[in-house]
């Protein structure tokens, strides 16, 4: 019954991202599609092998700067900022997100901007990455610790520091409305 579930609302996600893509992708070339998921996979291999790389060699906390940075693996059953939500929920909540976000940028962005591409791809990415650690290990892993602030992973710097320059330079890469 479950299993039956999981392939229904990933058979519906599917159907309902490639409608949005196809829509918003009508004036947006081949070499554009290349490049974002180009840095998409970029972005998502970078953060896979540095998780992979850090669980296997890293048995305890390695102090790089005392007291201020240091590597830890951890597993986050969260959400942002270890936000607790049921695991079910993570699991839609995730990829709908990630369709919201993408529908946004393509209905409110240039997409024909590399800036733009290159930033998406990344978001896209780390989003990406994080989603299969909750596939396969239940949680996020993260491993980058600052001072106090909570362990977190590079997909997780890809998709703030990506939606930070959204934010940013949104007056320079909004797209006019006609």
């Amino acid at each position: 019954m479950q299993s039956g579930f999981y392939i229904t609302l990933h058979v519906d996600s599917q159907a309902t991202f490639h409608g949005i893509l196809t829509l918003a992708m009508k004036n947006i070339t081949w070499r554009h599609t290349v490049f974002f998921i180009s840095f998409a996979i970029l972005a998502f291999l970078i953060d896979r092998f540095a998780k992979e790389y850090i669980t296997y060699f890293l048995d305890d906390r390695l102090e790089i700067i005392p007291n201020i940075f240091s590597l830890i693996v951890q597993k986050n059953p969260g959400i942002a900022f270890s936000i607790k939500l049921p695991y079910i929920i993570q699991i839609i909540l995730t990829p709908a997100l990630l369709v919201f976000g993408i529908k946004l940028a393509f209905d409110n962005l240039k997409m024909d901007r590399k800036f733009v591409l290159v930033v998406l791809g990344v978001i896209t990415g780390g989003a990406l990455s994080n989603y299969v650690d909750r596939i396969l290990y239940g949680g996020v892993i993260d491993y980058l610790s600052f001072w106090n602030y909570p362990v977190f992973n590079i997909a997780d710097s890809f998709i703030v520091v990506g939606i930070f320059l959204l934010v940013i330079f949104y007056g320079k890469i909004k797209r006019v409305q006609r």
